[in-house]
């Protein structure tokens, strides 16, 4: 065989060995790049979640996930100290609080927390009387309390009290779709700025200055006869 023929046959030879890495080549390589761009989506669609999550938190109630108090209140288990007498005691599941003296509050304190900004959250159950609610940044042994209240005629009141110069007003409104069989009641305090909600709708919002933190709780306000309400699932979240 002639030289130039041998030459041809490795000639050809190479071009076919070419010819099958060039098909073996092509598809690793769009595989490759499938790949890439599968995780490229993947990772970008996990950001925009996570955006839309942190967007949705920042704006919504409770306004943040680091949930640091979550007590049923249906026994006086926990460490957050709530007041325990014949007046603010556990029974039946819950927290019930209970004031037949006229023309008096009774606030029920978990003498253990202390909470500067922050959302909470409870739920009022069976209200009889003139109105429940929620105390927030109070200073129980000093008789100082902010109250977010919900009247039996479905308004509600925001007032601030300390035991020299009483309660002070500072805004009132409506509970549209309030029910004294059950309502939950939520706050928001950040620095002198406050949210009210009710059943997870806001119904006001308001400024004050009076008190920078302090104990949670509950409170019955009893004008005539007798005020009582039961309370459960206490929720607290940091901001």
């Amino acid at each position: 065989m002639s030289g130039g023929k041998i030459a041809l046959i490795i000639l050809a030879v190479f071009v076919v060995l070419a010819g099958v890495s060039a098909a073996i080549a092509i598809p690793a390589y769009n595989t490759a790049q499938d790949n890439a761009h599968s995780t490229a989506t993947a990772e970008a669609q996990s950001t925009a979640n996570a955006q839309a999550t942190a967007t949705y938190i920042a704006t919504h109630f409770p306004f943040s996930s680091k949930q640091v108090l979550n007590d049923t209140l249906a026994s006086n288990n926990s460490e957050h100290g709530w007041a325990s007498d014949s007046l603010c005691k556990f029974s039946g599941g819950s927290y019930l609080a209970q004031e037949s003296k006229e023309n008096t509050f009774l606030p029920c304190v978990a003498k253990s927390t202390d909470y500067t900004d922050f959302s909470y959250e409870v739920t009022m159950k069976n209200m009889l009387g003139n109105a429940g609610g929620l105390i927030f940044r109070a200073d129980d042994a000093q008789q100082e309390y902010y109250l977010y209240m919900a009247f039996y005629d479905g308004s509600f009141g925001f007032y601030y009290y300390n035991h020299s110069s009483g309660f002070k007003k500072v805004i009132t409104g409506d509970i549209a779709d309030f029910s004294t069989s059950k309502v939950v009641l939520g706050v928001t305090a950040k620095g002198s700025q406050f949210q009210f909600f009710a059943n997870g709708k806001q119904v006001g919002e308001a400024s004050n200055s009076t008190f920078s933190h302090g104990q949670i709780g509950v409170v019955v306000d009893n004008d005539n006869l007798i005020s009582q309400a039961n309370f459960s699932d206490a929720k607290v979240w940091q901001i």
